[in-house]
């Protein structure tokens, strides 16, 4: 196969007919790749823009001329550059948006500052503004699965986070889970304890985890417990004190590693859930050390919106009341619009956030916002079975927030300790007008814009554990334009003294190597594209990197044909010879850097892998471009007698 396809370097070709066929089907593959690299690398000259969407709030509400007119009068008025501001048709419907598309996200975010005050001023919360990223590629390319690369934060800027996951609290919350099972297996085989507690500590590879304490009256039923709990993961630690027996139970050192490793990966997941939903283009979510994880968005202007979104732990829980009294056994939850009065909810919880589904911001009839919620089968089974019997009485629906208050840095071994506060409100008390099932509506929210972040919070999950944000950037839109600019002409300096040097030295050998280069150029970015790779400013010195060795194989080649010609060899045979010849050399040096980018790929973090992907992409490439591409056109002008003599 490989000398069907390259040549006599890989074994004797046996028969001219084998040659010409082998010809043939190089051309086509050549024309074929050629066609399609053209094909999915044009999307790229239609740069996808950055776009405002305003949409009515309400059915009521219309997009009407004066509502055209009041936009393009206000962008006028306040010099603001845009490509486009006109009414959309989404979908076929009548429902209509206005989109008003910028040239960077500084005139983007100076429309929405004006904007969002000639919004409150003259139609109040009848339309909602949202960000876009709109692509301006024709619809035919598009339907072609064309996309424009993607461009990462150092070229278009956007916003960096690093983040410290709270472990500790993970695994509080393990020992929380574990003690409520303690207490039933205790009871169940009769094995009375004088004191059970969760606020005691052990110390577990120099760090004071939460643990469960359980004293007893005698050391026989100490015994015993430890004997029934024996199947779980966790380690006994015993002492006895004022004629108490007591034990501590505690999770082995191999068993915190596993939760703090779920908790990480739980948020990376959470995380890139969140993020997906907030429509980022090629955000990067990776772990840094034992508890830290990077974030990275690139396109993102609002850094506060961003950071309120991905960092909230936001959840719900749907409970029975129980008594608005005081006098009821249930525990008091204060209501969120009003802190001072409160309700007496049962204990025990119907439905949490976890068996949330599907969640879809929407309004009534009125225009009143709301949340549409889907439960799963086991949310849903229990909420029937509780409603069934509950017709008529209150349901409340609570709000779960955690968040950061403090943190203490712990010098000695790096480890960091954040004190977390837990808020509970009440958002609503709806009374259960009938019996309720996997789909239902929950009303009680302040606006549009709070109904839109908690059903994304809903449908993304709740976070394993809370964190803390270690570090943020803020990566401008002109700052990635000047990136663009600088990588942009060092890889047109680069590839021109590249071209002048092989055109100056090789003539007309020297033209078609800098024709391989410009296709090796093109199919770069046409894979890239379709890959939906990451181009970052390090990717760039990648693809300059590749020029050099792209052309580091044509000298090699045509070094060998020189050879050729001094031995003798004349025409189409000192081509054939020399590509033959050098075959071997390009491949095995080409081979060990596409390893080194693979290895850089697999360790590397996202600057780095952004240079080894437009590295070993340039590598692949290079290699068809310099042993098929070039060869094919040097075989064709010398048969067609174009090329009668040959210069090098």
């Amino acid at each position: 196969m490989l000398s069907y396809l390259f040549g006599d370097a890989f074994g004797q070709r046996r028969y001219k007919s084998t040659q010409r066929k082998r010809r043939l089907w190089l051309d086509g593959l050549v024309i074929i790749v050629l066609i399609w690299a053209l094909f999915y690398s044009w999307p790229n000259l239609y740069p996808d823009r950055d776009a405002l969407h305003l949409s009515p709030s309400r059915t009521q509400v219309i997009l009407d001329n004066d509502f055209r007119d009041g936009i393009r009068e206000l962008l006028a008025q306040n010099n603001v550059t845009h490509e486009y501001a006109g009414r959309l048709r989404v979908g076929g419907s009548d429902v209509r948006v206005f989109e008003i598309r910028f040239y960077d996200q500084d005139e983007r975010a100076r429309a929405r500052a004006l904007l969002n005050d000639w919004l409150e001023e003259k139609y109040a919360d009848d339309y909602v503004m949202s960000y876009n990223r709109v692509r301006t590629a024709n619809q035919f390319i598009r339907l072609a699965g064309g996309v424009a690369l993607n461009l990462g934060l150092d070229l278009q800027g956007g916003v960096h986070f690093l983040m410290e996951v709270d472990t500790l609290a993970a695994i509080r919350q393990r020992i929380d889970a574990t003690a409520g099972e303690f207490k039933v297996e205790l009871g169940r085989n009769r094995l009375r304890s004088v004191y059970f507690s969760t606020g005691v500590t052990e110390k577990v590879d120099g760090v004071d985890y939460p643990a469960i304490g359980i004293g007893f009256i005698s050391d026989s039923v100490r015994s015993q417990a430890i004997q029934l709990f024996s199947e779980y993961e966790m380690q006994a630690k015993t002492r006895e004190e004022g004629g108490i027996y007591y034990v501590n139970f505690y999770f082995s050192e191999v068993f915190v590693e596993q939760v703090r490793d779920f908790a990480i990966s739980q948020n990376m997941a959470t995380l890139r859930e969140r993020i997906n939903e907030l429509g980022v283009t090629s955000p990067l979510v990776q772990r840094q050390g034992s508890n830290r994880i990077i974030v990275e968005m690139p396109g993102v202007s609002d850094a506060a919106a961003a950071k309120r979104v991905i960092g909230s732990t936001a959840n719900l829980e749907f409970r029975m009341e129980a008594s608005r009294s005081g006098t009821s056994a249930g525990t008091p939850f204060p209501f969120r619009d009003n802190p001072r009065e409160r309700a007496y909810l049962d204990r025990k919880i119907i439905v949490g956030g976890e068996n949330v589904i599907n969640a879809q911001a929407q309004f009534d009839e009125t225009g009143v916002p709301q949340v549409a919620i889907t439960l799963d089968s086991r949310g849903g089974r229990n909420m029937n079975r509780v409603t069934r019997e509950a017709v008529g009485q209150n349901m409340a629906v609570l709000l779960v927030e955690t968040n950061v208050k403090n943190f203490v840095k712990n010098e000695a071994d790096g480890s960091t300790e954040f004190e977390t506060e837990t808020k509970k409100q009440i958002i609503s008390i709806p009374t259960i007008r009938d019996v309720l099932g996997s789909r239902f509506v929950i009303t009680g929210l302040y606006d549009q814009a709070e109904a839109s972040e908690l059903a994304l919070l809903l449908r993304a999950g709740a976070l394993a554990a809370p964190m803390y944000f270690v570090e943020e950037k803020t990566i401008g839109a002109s700052l990635g334009q000047d990136n663009i600019r600088k990588g942009v002409f060092s890889l047109i300096l680069g590839s021109l003294c590249v071209i002048l040097f092989i055109l100056f030295y090789y003539r007309v050998f020297g033209l078609i190597a800098n024709l391989g280069l410009m296709f090796n150029l093109i199919l770069i970015v046409a894979i890239m594209s379709q890959l939906s790779a990451v181009l970052t400013l390090p990717g760039i010195a990648g693809i300059v990197l590749t020029i050099g060795m792209a052309i580091d194989a044509n000298i090699l080649i045509f070094s060998r044909i020189k050879e050729e010609m001094r031995k003798g060899l004349s025409g189409i045979m000192a081509i054939d010879a020399g590509y033959n010849r050098a075959l071997l050399s390009i491949i095995d040096a080409n081979i060990t850097t596409l390893l080194v980018g693979i290895i850089l790929f697999s360790v590397g973090t996202g600057p780095i892998k952004g240079f080894a992907i437009t590295l070993s992409i340039g590598i692949l490439t290079s290699l068809f471009t310099s042993i098929i591409f070039t060869r094919r056109i040097l075989e064709f002008l010398y048969a067609k007698k174009l090329l009668k003599k040959i210069y090098i």
